[in-house]
């Protein structure tokens, strides 16, 4: 909620009024956004030279970035109403309030969908488990819950809603700091069972060790916002009521770097086509063999093992899928199992 800054407070703010970290929101913002998008268009390239139909993990990672695009644009919208200067200078401190509170709404929706393009794309990967199927629609569930929940407390944390940046209307708040504590530990919670889940399921891949751990590698490469997220917990804490176009700087920045972490990390696993193809790679059967698995329903299937074993071509598709394809393969041709 909207506090007024104390004498020593305001003294402190006059002492540093040249303070200015407006260009460090821009550059953070536009850097990451960029190579978010970088990333999301070289996922669906890659999908399009593997032959591979676009699935709802595509579109749920579009819709992350989307979301991201309106943390993004609330961050710099906060940079023309004063936010990276200190409070005193502002001429309507309010504007600065309802950005903030827009942009901690719309991060909930930015993290959940990014989530839930992971769980999709681990759903289709391994389909053979049902053990793992089970969990993660209980994860699933759970990052629901948790991105309609963190959207309520966020509006009606302080009521009524407008003392959320107007002085002087009297209002009632629940603990704010204990309450930004629980939800981001939640999101790291969750950030971490995501990255757990497939490790033993990868681990088991028939395929020679060194292959299997540059696989759980890619996956791993998802760590970088579990320590994104704790850092931005932190940063939730040296939040000042009475200075939140200041203090709220370095939380914002890091909150567009979660989410562009984020959506780097779901779409690495998909881009192995690129990276085949730049290294000459590319083997002229794997269009008519992905034609074929097109034919029998769907896009991403492929033929057994002891198929592919017979038809060269084929199994050569397999290399230049990508990781997931590899994946895929191997769990295709496994039984089903708890």
């Amino acid at each position: 909620m909207a506090s007024l800054p104390t004498p020593a407070e305001i003294e402190e703010q006059e002492m540093h009024m040249h303070d200015n970290m407006a260009p460090n929101v821009i550059a953070a913002n536009a850097v990451c956004f960029t190579i978010a998008c970088i990333a999301v268009i070289l996922r669906f390239q890659a999908r399009r030279m593997a032959k591979i139909r676009y699935e709802a993990d595509d579109w749920l990672i579009l819709a992350g970035l989307f979301f991201t695009l309106g943390v993004v644009i609330c961050a710099l919208l906060g940079v023309r109403y004063g936010s990276g200067r200190h409070t005193i200078l502002l001429k309507n401190p309010a504007d600065i309030g309802k950005l903030l509170l827009s942009g901690e709404v719309i991060w909930g929706f930015a993290i959940s969908t990014i989530k839930g393009s992971l769980l999709y794309l681990y759903y289709r990967i391994f389909f053979v488990s049902r053990k793992f199927t089970i969990a993660l629609c209980v994860v699933g569930v759970f990052v629901v819950c948790y991105c309609l929940t963190q959207s309520f407390a966020s509006i009606f944390q302080c009521m009524p809603v407008d003392s959320n940046w107007t002085i002087g209307v009297k209002h009632y708040c629940v603990n704010t700091d204990l309450g930004a504590t629980i939800i981001a530990g939640l999101n790291v919670l969750t950030d971490f069972a995501i990255l757990i889940l497939p490790m033993p399921l990868l681990y088991q891949l028939q395929k020679p060790l060194k292959e299997r751990i540059q696989i759980m590698g890619m996956f791993l490469l998802g760590g970088l916002v579990c320590f994104a997220s704790i850092y931005r917990c932190v940063l939730t804490h040296e939040i000042s009521y009475t200075d939140p176009a200041w203090t709220d700087v370095r939380a914002t920045i890091w909150t567009t770097v979660e989410l562009c972490i984020g959506v780097l990390s779901a779409c690495l696993p998909t881009m192995r086509p690129l990276f085949s193809r730049s290294r000459g790679k590319q083997d002229p059967g794997a269009e008519q063999g992905q034609e074929k698995s097109d034919s029998r329903g769907r896009s991403d299937q492929s033929l057994s093992l002891q198929e592919s074993r017979s038809i060269p071509s084929q199994s050569k598709a397999f290399a230049h899928l990508g990781v997931l394809a590899d994946v895929e393969h191997e769990q295709e041709s496994a039984p089903e199992k708890w």
